[in-house]
């Protein structure tokens, strides 16, 4: 008995040591995970030494990081626009997210003269948002280098360095976006074009022969007057946008180029965009009616230049399909694909009480448009080309393929429009009216070079 008491005590010692995970025989015992010392894995550095914000890069691109900042005199900031330029809380928003700020829009219809009075008393908001550029603000020293608080080599601007360079006012930047916004662009009807059994603009676009020429020929052979009573039931065109053609040549009205303002009114640019707009009208293929949108949307009109908004106008013939756009023709004597831009939103007054939280807001939104649109269709997943249309004004296709043309700077090359830092309206009616009546347009141009040159005098003041 005391023997096989024995026995079951060392069978239990043994099974004890077993459990325990130990090796009784020679003492080399085999560590278990519960003896390992615990240990946290290091947080990942995100910020190269300080350059960048401990975050990732905008739709995970690692090239595209917040810049660092810090030193914010208060945790809100005060935007001052005369359009609905407040981002809205429902969107990912790293000033909010990953800065801890916030901001209040003050929304006038008089934006200048306001800025100007706040600045005046010394309570100025941290950011004006207007279209473009004031040289006259400028010069008056009411706005500030956004360079001092924004570094712009940094890749989140990448796309944009172009842009920016483009608005360069006496070497410093003034004006900066989210994004630059290149829309100009012209619409056609499909099943117009299949009707008459000719190629239309996508298809001579894709094979690269998309030019004024091309326009023009098109814009004529697409006039169909099938009972001859001199009324066409369908117009070659209808051209909203006449200065496409002297836009695309590169040359513009006026241009910038650091920080000097240029007439361009009496360079041969000018001059033959504005003949190639008289002969398209004076060959009986443009509509010239006011009401340009809604004929194209009757199918009255082959192809028509605009801008996208019009597209509320023909939703139908969109949903069907029947509808296509690309951008403005290149001019047939460049080698260069010029298409128009405007860039410019939000500047600084130079008195900002928080002028590195106005930085975080525009860095914020550059960081914020990247996310969107490497997912530019997600919104359209799931609708019916009919519900695109209704909740959006177009097809998500439609979406994708004006981002990826019109952004690719390997193909074209944006010119700033005149629109951005001058109004050239007050010559309109003499630049596009008189020579459709047959004056030589180099007489009209020596007439009205002067006033542009006064009112260029009067910007810069």
């Amino acid at each position: 008995m005391k023997r096989l008491l024995s026995c079951l005590i060392i069978f239990a010692l043994l099974f004890t040591l077993v459990a325990c995970g130990n090796t009784p025989s020679n003492g080399d015992a085999t560590p278990t995970p519960s003896e390992d010392p615990t240990e946290t894995p290091a947080m990942i550095d995100l910020t190269e030494g300080g350059k960048y914000m401990n975050y990732e890069g905008a739709a995970g691109n690692p090239a595209h990081k917040l810049q660092a900042l810090s030193g914010f005199t208060s945790n809100t900031i005060t935007v001052i626009s005369n359009n609905n330029h407040n981002i809205e809380s429902t969107d990912f928003h790293a000033f909010r997210d990953v800065y801890g700020l916030d901001s209040q829009t003050d929304l006038t219809n008089d934006i200048i003269t306001k800025f100007i009075s706040q600045f005046m008393a010394n309570s100025s908001p941290d950011i004006v948002a207007f279209t473009g550029i004031n040289p006259s603000l400028i010069n008056k020293g009411y706005l500030a280098d956004w360079e001092q608080y924004i570094d712009f080599s940094l890749g989140l601007w990448e796309d944009l360095r172009e842009s920016i360079e483009g608005v360069r006012f006496g070497g410093k930047i003034y004006t900066v976006s989210e994004s630059a916004a290149r829309q100009g662009l012209v619409w056609f009807n499909y099943a117009l074009f299949e009707e008459q059994g000719v190629k239309n603009p996508m298809d001579h676009y894709l094979e690269g022969t998309w030019d004024w020429n091309t326009f023009r020929d098109l814009a004529k052979a697409m006039t169909i007057d099938a009972d001859s009573d001199g009324i066409p039931e369908v117009w070659g065109c209808g051209i909203s946008e006449p200065m496409m053609f002297v836009e695309t040549t590169g040359t513009m009205w006026v241009s910038l180029k650091d920080g000097q303002i240029t007439n361009n009114i009496l360079t041969e640019g000018v001059a033959r965009g504005i003949q190639m707009f008289a002969d398209i009208y004076n060959d009986g293929s443009n509509y010239d009616g006011s009401d340009k949108k809604e004929a194209f949307g009757q199918s009255k009109i082959a192809m028509m230049s605009s801008g996208v908004w019009y597209r509320v106008a023909f939703g139908e013939l969109i949903v069907k399909g029947d509808v296509g756009f690309v951008p403005y023709p290149k001019d047939p004597e460049s080698d260069i694909y010029y298409i128009p831009e405007t860039f410019g939103m939000l500047a600084v007054p130079s008195n900002a009480p928080n002028p590195k939280a106005s930085a975080a807001y525009a860095i914020s939104g550059r960081y914020n448009y990247l996310n969107k649109v490497t997912n530019i269709t997600a919104k359209f997943d799931g609708l019916s080309p009919s519900e695109q249309v209704e909740l959006y004004g177009w097809t998500g296709d439609m979406e994708k393929w004006i981002y990826d043309e019109f952004t690719n700077t390997s193909t074209k090359t944006p010119v700033l429009s005149p629109a951005t830092f001058f109004d050239i309206s007050p010559w309109s009616g003499d630049m596009w009216f008189r020579p459709l009546m047959g004056e030589p347009w180099s007489a009209i141009a020596e007439e009205i070079a002067p006033s542009i040159d006064d009112k260029i005098a009067e910007l810069c003041e």
